[in-house]
């Protein structure tokens, strides 16, 4: 094995027992986590941001990403120990956020650009979808949540390798690299489990949404002469009143002028308020229309999952009801799906599984048939994660989660159903995304003092000396120290003169 940071093998300095690859299904973030243990007096140390790759005996890649966190620790004396985690290149495919539209493009063309523009060393060989895409829009997100909507608005999977190859497919229906038997030696003894689940039983589904626009409706009522006020039976879009067949004058109730219009409606009340001195008389019949907003409020069973439940128990009559509130499911037929999809999953025994193996190849994602007679099983699961640690200083065990199918299919279709409920947003397509980028910059100033000469004057001294010879009988002053000028002056010795 190698474990090579930043072109650096330091398999030989990892704790082997704290190595993991934790590989988790589709776009999920794969993590790999160790400890490097060094000496003081080594100078190899890890530092945040290198490049990480790990390869198998077999020199195939089972992890690549970079540094993204470091903890120091001196468990001895001489001794520093570094416990590091690193995630795979979707970090570096995030690094820059995008700000665009894309217009009738091919998904394929789409994912193309955004590698292209905004991301470095990243390839889309393994991109396949020709689906056109007539407008989406961008709004300062990382390239991977580009992909996580592009996946949603068609049904993909995307993730990218430890090559830095985006993979945007439809969803895997790779198989696992063996078939799990009782005696094949493929799973360690003891760890192969699987448990069933019907506390979630869900066969009878109560889904209470928000609202939908319903069609054309009017509603007359009889007025007493006294009431200014009328409660209408539901919230009205494109609202009309008549009296007596006379079409009146609406307004918006606390906003206009109720001087101006016959009557004021409030939307979120539901009423219709007149003035005293405009108030319908008795007798009046008024008429309300409009198209009212009625709640979303649908039961959906499935008899199949009902009778299969019924003949597993062989009590009750195998209905288990269950309650969904979701405001935003605004249609009978978005809540019907969304019951379905409950139902797929909860309308029968969930099962979920692991075991642990040596065998390598295992991916997050791939489908693999448990077979086993012992335990009277033959029923194929999705690896859901797979968690690679090292059971000596040379050789990896692997553990596998299992889901069910049942519950991989629920949770394709729950991620179409949050996403149609999302692409409602309203996004105009004359939008126009500011993108300003601005750099750091340093600037330096530095001073200098420069003395120039200014208004100079030339001036010119004559000096001359002139000579007097001292007669043999000049008279002498004598002084008792050096003076300047000196010729008729003398020092007068005081120690050793004759004069003394």
């Amino acid at each position: 094995m190698q474990i090579n940071i930043d072109n650096t093998n330091v398999a030989e300095r990892i704790v082997y027992n704290t190595f993991r690859i934790d590989n988790i299904l589709t776009s999920q973030v794969d993590i790999c986590t160790f400890t490097i243990r060094c000496v003081s007096t080594d100078i190899y140390r890890p530092n945040m941001g290198q490049e990480i790759i790990v390869l198998d005996d077999s020199g195939t890649r089972i992890f690549a990403g970079v540094i993204t966190r470091r903890t120091q620790n001196s468990p001895s004396f001489g001794v520093i120990e570094y416990a590091i985690e690193c995630t795979d290149y979707t970090k570096i495919l995030d690094q820059k956020l995008v700000a665009t539209t894309y217009e009738n493009m091919t998904v394929e063309d789409i994912i193309a650009n955004l590698i292209a523009t905004y991301t470095t060393d990243f390839t889309t060989t393994q991109v396949s979808c020709m689906i056109t895409i007539s407008y989406i829009q961008f709004a300062y997100l990382p390239i991977s949540e580009c992909l996580k909507q592009l996946a949603d608005l068609v049904g993909f999977d995307w993730y990218v390798d430890y090559t830095k190859d985006v993979y945007f497919q439809t969803p895997s229906a790779n198989t696992a690299p063996v078939e799990i038997q009782d005696d094949n030696g493929t799973y360690a003894d003891g760890t192969l489990i699987i448990r069933d689940d019907n506390s979630q039983l869900r066969t009878a589904i109560v889904v209470r949404g928000g609202e939908y626009l319903g069609s054309q409706f009017t509603a007359s009522a009889k007025a007493d002469g006294h009431d200014v006020t009328f409660k209408l039976p539901y919230k009205y879009t494109d609202f009309g009143i008549r009296v007596n067949g006379k079409k009146q004058t609406i307004g918006v109730d606390y906003i206009d002028d109720p001087a101006t219009f016959s009557a004021l409606f409030n939307f979120e009340e539901k009423i219709v308020r007149w003035r005293d001195d405009n108030k319908p008389v008795a007798n009046d019949t008024l008429s309300f229309s409009g198209k009212p907003n009625l709640p979303v409020i649908v039961k959906y069973s499935d008899p199949i999952a009902v009778a299969a439940i019924f003949s597993a128990e062989g009590y009750g009559d195998g209905k288990y009801e269950y309650l969904i509130n979701d405001s935003t499911i605004n249609s009978q037929v978005g809540a019907r799906q969304r019951a379905a999809a409950e139902i797929q999953t909860y309308g029968a025994t969930l099962s979920e599984g692991e075991f642990e193996t040596e065998t390598p190849g295992f991916l997050a994602g791939q489908r693999v048939l448990i077979n086993s007679v012992s335990r009277n099983i033959n029923q194929e699961f999705v690896v859901n994660k797979v968690t690679t640690t090292m059971k000596t200083p040379t050789s990896f065990i692997y553990k596998i989660s299992l889901i069910n199918t049942k519950t991989m299919d629920y949770l394709a279709i729950l991620k179409k159903l949050l996403y149609k409920d999302r692409s409602k947003i309203d996004l105009s397509q004359t939008e126009q995304l500011d993108l300003i980028e601005s750099e750091a910059e340093t600037v330096t100033i530095g001073d200098a003092v420069f003395t120039a000469d200014h208004n100079m004057q030339n001036e010119t001294v004559t000096m001359n000396e002139t000579f007097t010879a001292q007669s043999l009988n000049f008279p002498v002053v004598f002084v008792l120290g050096p003076f300047l000028p000196t010729g008729f002056k003398r020092v007068f010795i005081t120690n050793g003169s004759k004069l003394s």
